[in-house]
């Protein structure tokens, strides 16, 4: 049986049909009462955030997938940060270890930890990552990159939507800025490797996407999948953040934000070979997700 944390969002809600179609069992925590919420009454666990966690019984589960967030704005302080992002995993690590020491916690991190001091997402990434470490509780760390998949949600929704409806697509300069995004299926194949052999993935850490790919090429991509004619624009990046500063002023859940900025334009990249092989998964090519996202 597994538990997962944060269901309702991109990953999670994908990973829940996923398990059900191939017959894993899981339950899901559910924060509050959700009216419109697909799972039933024996799918989910309620409870008030994130004082519950301490008092969770953990007994019947052999892993944890934890992909909770709630979104960093710049706004933020590293004190809110930490209290919406980082407290409840120690809660979370201590439940375990008196609950069910020999449970696995499988924590999404991102590719944005590996290069932690420039953005505050991925230093709270970071910070998460060495806490788990930290803990001798059994763990696995799951690092994607862009997750790129449909249905269209998530960050690569926000660009692909943009793509499609902007006559202009900014080509960044400095143009050497680089992505490695991974396709979702992929990202739920891997999770279901995971938890069907715990122990196989004790103490390991996999990076999961493709070769890096300049970023202003995979917006060229999109371009050609969208069906629309554009012209391509040569911005600054200082321009662009700036510009993404001001949209944050004037809308707190802003559609690209600096935050997301950074995860794109300065993110590490990442070693790949040794994780697709230890899941013994192939991944799907950039060609082969683009081409699936154009026909649906």
């Amino acid at each position: 049986m597994v538990l997962i944390f944060g269901s309702s969002g991109f990953i999670g809600s994908l990973l829940c049909s996923f398990f059900k179609k191939n017959g894993v069992s899981y339950k899901v925590i559910e924060r509050q009462i959700n009216k419109n919420s697909h799972h039933n009454n024996n799918d989910s666990i309620e409870l008030k955030w994130p004082d519950d966690i301490s008092s969770l019984e953990l007994e019947q589960f052999s892993s944890i997938i934890y992909l909770s967030y709630a979104a960093i704005h710049k706004s933020m302080s590293q004190k809110e940060i930490e209290d919406t992002n980082i407290f409840p995993v120690i809660l979370l690590i201590d439940r375990i270890k008196k609950s069910n020491p020999l449970c696995q916690l499988i924590f999404i991190s991102s590719q944005s930890a590996l290069a932690q001091k420039k953005s505050k997402y991925g230093k709270m990434k970071f910070e998460v990552e060495n806490l788990i470490k930290k803990s001798r509780i059994f763990y696995t760390i799951v690092r994607p990159g862009l997750v790129v998949g449909t249905p269209l949600a998530g960050l690569f929704g926000k660009i692909y939507s943009f793509v499609k409806k902007s006559l202009m697509l900014p080509m960044l300069l400095p143009s050497e800025s680089i992505i490695q995004p991974v396709f979702i299926n992929d990202i739920l194949l891997a999770l279901k490797r995971i938890v069907a052999d715990p122990p196989l993935y004790h103490s390991c850490e996999l990076n999961l996407a493709i070769p890096p790919i300049k970023f202003n090429n995979f917006l060229k991509h999109l371009a050609n999948v969208s069906g629309s004619k554009h012209i391509f624009l040569p911005v600054p990046y200082k321009a662009l953040y700036l510009g993404l500063s001001v949209i944050e002023c004037f809308y707190k859940n802003a559609p690209l934000t600096t935050t997301n900025l950074f995860g794109l334009l300065y993110s590490e990249v990442m070693s790949i070979d040794d994780s697709w092989n230890k899941l013994n998964i192939k991944p799907s090519s950039l060609e082969s997700f683009l081409q699936k996202i154009k026909n649906e």
